[in-house]
């Protein structure tokens, strides 16, 4: 079964938790604010970084690292942060969550260590 499985499904207390959470409205509204707040740093951060992404419209942004996204998310996982390699059509994108502020920023951190010279030559 592991070998057909979604990579991040979900259990039947993960869905009854879900559903529990949608009919708390407030709580929705804090978690569009949040990630709307996440897609601003996150964007502002890869413009400063001088990458371009997709606009958002989600939970998640998907830009272009200019190498091959493998390499990328293999890097990113070394350093304990999980990505999505890029589609087949894209194969220099990555596709990050948002998340919050702080795993944001270790994203971001992480990103300029695996893009080194590159990125840090665009910070200064």
């Amino acid at each position: 079964i592991n070998q057909v499985r979604e990579p991040f499904n979900t259990s039947r207390v993960a869905q009854a938790a879900a559903i529990a959470a949608l009919e708390d409205q407030e709580f929705v509204r804090e978690c569009r604010n949040r990630n709307a707040e996440g897609i601003a740093y996150l964007q502002n951060e890869l413009e400063r970084l001088g990458l371009e992404s997709f606009p958002a419209h989600g939970n998640f942004i998907m830009l272009d690292v200019r190498r091959p996204s493998g390499e990328v998310f293999q890097e990113l996982l070394r350093k304990g942060v999980i990505i999505r390699a890029g589609h087949h059509k894209y194969p220099t994108y990555i596709r990050v969550s948002v998340g919050s502020q702080p795993q944001n920023e270790l994203f971001i951190r992480a990103l300029e260590q695996v893009l080194g010279a590159e990125a840090a030559k665009v910070r200064l």
